[in-house]
Parts: C-alpha cells; structure tokens; sequence
C-alpha cells in the first residue's frame, strides 16, 4: 500500500501487517498496557465492571508511567522524545479499547480535555495541563448540557466578569472524569457579552463552588453530572474567549471525536477474538462451532470489514498528520469514519453474536399425526410434494408413509 504522496506516514505501508495503527517507535505504549491488563487479571476487570466499582488502579498506572504526558502532551511543551502525535493518539485510542471500553474512556476524555489548551495562547493554563498530566491527573470536557444537546450556541451555563475574577453559573452534564478531575475543560457563554461571545475556561472539581450530583449513568465508568454557584477562577484558567473560543471547541470534536472510530475497531478486534476462541473450542454434533459453513462465512466477512475500518481510519490519522492552511481534508474524512466505522462496528459485533449462537440452534422435529388410524397431511406439510416427488399424494392413493409417521 503506498504513501499516495501523503508526507510523513510510516505505518501506512505495514497497515495490514500490525496490531495497530501505532508507528514502530510507539510499540512501548501497546507494551505497557498490556502489561498492566494482563498483571490485573481479566477476572479483576470482569468484576469491577459487573460491581460498577471505580478503577483507581488504573490512575495509579497512569500516574506511574505518565502515560497522559507522554501520549497528551505536545513534544514542544514537555521537553521529551514522546507527544501528542496523530498516530500516537489514534493507536493507544484502539489498543485501550480493546482491553476495556471503561478505561479507554478515561484517557480519551482527558484528549478532549487537552486539544483545546493546545490551541491557546495562554501558556499559564497550558503549563497547568501539563503538570497536571505529569502527576497522572485525568482531564475532562465540559460541554453537554440537557437543554442545549449538541447546539453549543445554547447553552445555559454563564460566566460574568468581575474587577479581578470571573465567577461562573450552570452545570454540565454528561461528563467523564468529573468526579476525580482538576482540569475540567468547560463551555459557557458571557452574561454581559454578545451572542458570540463565548469562553473555555478550566474547572477543578475540588474547588469552592463546585458540586457533584453523581454519576448519570448505572455503570463502572463515571460520567459525572455537576453544578457552578459562583464558582471563581482568573485569568489563568481562562483557555480561550470570543469566536475563538467556539472554534475551539468545535475543532476538538474534530480531532478528538475520531477516536470514536478508532476506539470502535479496537472493540471489534476484541470481539472478533473471542468469537474465535468460543467458536474453535466448542462442539456439537461431533464438530467445533467453528467449522460450520454459516460460522465460517460471519467469520471471514467480519474480519474482512474490520480490516477495510482499520484501513479507513488509518487514511484519516495520514490527512491529519499532513493537515495544512491549504489542506483540511481531515475534517470531513474524521466526521464520515466517526459516523461510518462505528455503525458497521456495531453491526460487525451483532453478527459476530448470531453467528456464535448459530451452532446451537435446533431444528424443530415434526409431530405425529393425532390419530394414527386415520393418517392425514398436517397443515404444516401442505406443498411438500412439490418440493419432494417421493411425498405421499394422498391416504387414499398410497399408504406408503415415512417411517416416523407410523405408530410405534
């Protein structure tokens, strides 16, 4: 597969060949989760999940190996050989996805959190994010609100400015990390301010004016819903104001939301291994489930799918990466794969689903006739004889029934 003059994108030609989409150099990120999954146990993660019990774990393995500063930190900012890179975010995206999707959601809304601080001028709030990423600080993005949906333009929550302070009103909901986080990326509009005046600024759940009301959802992962009352904060948690502001938030869509499609062949990886391994080491009938024409077919054409949204998604990371001023094909490429890869992904796992289920179907065994005496066609029979020449015309014509139709 070549390069179609598209600079800079060193995994493209070894696609197929790899477990991600992860350059050569990045291998130590695939390493290090799988290092830190496998000494957890599966059963652990099983269980934490059905008991809806919070990975602090996981924060602890994050802060340990500063997985955050060296996949979310630009490399200009925190001074070392790792950063934020397309390919880099896109591989560990698909790789966390595919051991669990709880803990995937946990770095991915600290990217979303990080893109739009990358974006500003203020290098007060961007050295905050980046300490805070050092320490292992998970990051979350504040933007959903029930009134307002995905209409940014509407939302509720307000932030007037004072003499020496801004001071903050509203909620989000629908926010990861929002229980455990200090760098809360938030949305809101000004109160004196004119209809496109918006501004990103950073909230910290541990703060005076910040309140919980809990999780919005009745799993493991946290997707917190919180409330400002005159919650303050100054000018160095200010990220950006203006149509900037709105800008920014819609470009983080752009570039983090992608890792939707990514994260979702990360799953069906997941998936597609272990309906192998069901279908390989459970028989009936004398045969492995596996070896069953219609398993086989679900099996091939899922594998051949993953790969074509495996493919798709690569092409993305390579416009993103060779994106310019005179070059934003990425924005409408990331938007068709967001949309796109994950559906098919979806329908990959529910056929994936049928067709471990399908060795186990039986089929019904035809009921004898209620008086044997008098032998008759049943209803169901009716038009056999024109699919089967050897079927009886009728009683009267011949008795030559089918042995199961006797009596015993």
């Amino acid at each position: 597969m070549s390069n179609s003059g598209l600079p800079n994108s060193p995994h493209t030609d070894g696609l197929l060949g790899g477990t991600s989409i992860l350059v050569r150099p990045d291998r130590s990120f695939i390493s290090e989760v799988s290092d830190w999954f496998l000494h957890t146990g599966r059963e652990k993660v099983l269980r934490q999940e059905i008991d809806r019990e919070f990975p602090a774990e996981y924060l602890y393995f994050l802060k340990s190996t500063k997985l955050l500063e060296r996949s979310l930190v630009p490399a200009a900012l925190s001074g070392g050989p790792d950063g934020w890179t397309p390919y880099r975010v896109a591989g560990l995206s698909e790789h966390l996805a595919f051991h669990s999707f709880t803990h995937w959601l946990m770095w991915h809304v600290s990217s979303l959190s990080a893109a739009p601080v990358w974006m500003s001028h203020n290098t007060e709030v961007q050295n905050t994010y980046k300490e805070q990423f050092r320490s292992g600080m998970v990051g979350s993005f504040g933007m959903s609100e029930r009134g307002a949906g995905a209409d940014w333009r509407h939302t509720a929550t307000t932030v007037k400015r004072l003499t020496e302070r801004y001071v903050a009103n509203g909620g989000k909901d629908y926010t990861g990390n929002g229980n455990v986080s200090s760098l809360i990326t938030t949305f809101a509009t000004q109160a004196d301010g004119g209809p496109r005046d918006y501004v990103l600024f950073r909230a910290d759940s541990h703060r005076q004016g910040f309140q919980l009301v809990g999780n919005a959802v009745p799993e493991q992962m946290y997707v917190s819903e919180f409330r400002l009352s005159d919650y303050a904060f100054g000018d160095e948690d200010v990220i950006s104001t203006g149509p900037q502001a709105f800008a920014d938030a819609v470009n983080t869509i752009n570039v983090g939301k992608f890792n939707l499609a990514t994260a979702a062949t990360g799953l069906v990886s997941r998936a597609l291994l272990e309906t192998y391994r069901h279908t390989s080491t459970r028989a009936i009938f004398g045969q492995t489930v596996s070896s069953f024409g219609q398993n086989r077919e679900g099996l091939c054409r899922a594998t051949l799918r993953l790969i074509g949204m495996k493919a798709f998604n690569a092409r993305c990371v390579d416009h993103m990466h060779a994106s310019g001023p005179d070059d934003n094909r990425y924005v409408v490429l990331n938007a068709v794969a967001k949309a796109k890869v994950t559906h098919d992904a979806t329908e990959v796992i529910h056929s994936l689903a049928d067709g471990a289920a399908a060795g186990h179907r039986r089929r019904r065994p035809p009921h004898p006739p209620w008086n044997s005496r008098h032998p008759r066609r049943p209803p169901w029979s009716r038009g056999q004889r024109r699919r089967n020449p050897s079927w009886p015309r009728s009683p009267k014509r011949s008795r030559e029934w089918p042995s199961w139709w006797r009596k015993a």
